[in-house]
């Protein structure tokens, strides 16, 4: 696939915006994507079964095919290895960790005793180790 899209010498704007035009490879890319959302435990997987939720099978198969596009030619035009993400943080848990590094620039900015707002000493001392 490297050799056929150096053949084809195509910039990153035509391969992912005109993915149709390439019958062989769109069909492949899309193949490919039904086969991810067959897996259980991956991260494309984790995506694949988010967006399905939401949009339906055909629309996530031609997302995660995009998606697929874009992995390749980004390692193909940069000669990078991939490297999938451990780890994405949901809505949920974003607002959690914004909370608490607010809460935290709060009492340093106001020089709050922790101890005099309840903290027990049991979490500054976890909170100091984790530093």
């Amino acid at each position: 696939m490297q050799k056929y899209l150096k053949f084809l010498n195509f910039r990153l704007d035509i391969v992912v915006k005109d993915v149709c035009g390439l019958t062989g490879l769109k069909i492949a890319l899309r193949q490919a994507a039904n086969a991810i959302g067959n897996l259980k435990d991956t991260h494309l997987s984790d995506f694949f079964r988010r967006v399905a939720f939401r949009k339906g099978r055909q629309a996530v198969i031609s997302a995660t095919a995009r998606k697929l596009a874009v992995i390749i030619w980004t390692m193909v035009t940069k000669k990078v290895q991939y490297s999938p993400p451990t780890e994405y943080l949901f809505l949920d848990q974003k607002r959690k960790l914004k909370m608490t590094t607010r809460i935290k620039k709060n009492i340093a900015k106001f020089a709050i005793d922790p101890e005099g707002i309840g903290f027990c000493k049991q979490m500054i001392m976890k909170e100091i180790t984790l530093r």
